[in-house]
């Protein structure tokens, strides 16, 4: 009698078990699915708010700011290379493409001023030991991101750098000024299963 109670018990147990189990499962799906709906309807339509496209924007000035950071750490002579990989990796995560064109003032004359962003990251490459990497002493909007098509916005950043004359004249500064494009483009990610096209910041030439 003891021993069928138990066996009823167990197999009672066991499908409150599963049930509990296809609950928890079905909860995370639909918790998923209603996430997925909120980002495609935030973040996948064709036309973005105003407020958005601003938020772009300062996202944009914080991505340049990043991306000089990682300058740094890749023309650091002393930084571990497992560290300088991580940086290339982060940098390529910046910008739209790989084939992105960056204009840059060396301390070499003989080298390159204009490089494709894919050689910059090129562990080879001899052209970033030789970057002279400056601070920026403004980031601006130069052009607000303005509408393309219901795939992309473009918009371009102006830059001032404070650099010094001489290493021993340390109050005296000239300013060297330049420009980098940025773009809200939709790009497709991957959420669960499923993929959706979303609005992503990126910088450009």
């Amino acid at each position: 009698m003891l021993s069928t109670l138990l066996l009823i018990y167990l197999l009672f147990s066991s499908r409150s078990c599963n049930n509990q189990e296809e609950f928890e499962a079905a909860r995370e799906q639909k918790q998923l699915e209603t996430s997925i709906d909120s980002i495609s309807s935030a973040f996948s339509s064709d036309k973005l708010s105003s407020e958005t496209l601003r938020a772009f924007e300062e996202t944009a000035r914080q991505r340049f700011a990043d991306f000089v950071d990682y300058l740094a750490i890749l023309s650091d002579t002393v930084a571990a290379p497992a560290f300088k990989e991580n940086t290339r990796r982060m940098i390529r995560e910046l910008f739209i493409s790989d084939q992105c064109v960056l204009r840059f003032t060396s301390t070499n004359n003989d080298l390159a001023k204009e490089i494709p962003l894919s050689v910059l990251l090129d562990p080879q490459s001899d052209f970033v030991k030789h970057l002279k990497v400056f601070q920026p002493d403004t980031i601006r909007i130069m052009n607000a991101l303005q509408y393309v098509n219901d795939s992309l916005y473009t918009g371009k950043l102006g830059v001032t750098f404070r650099v010094p004359f001489t290493v021993v004249e340390k109050n005296s500064y000239h300013f060297s000024a330049g420009t980098i494009e940025f773009l809200a483009a939709k790009r497709e990610k991957s959420f669960g299963k499923d993929k959706l096209k979303v609005w992503s910041l990126l910088l450009g030439e």
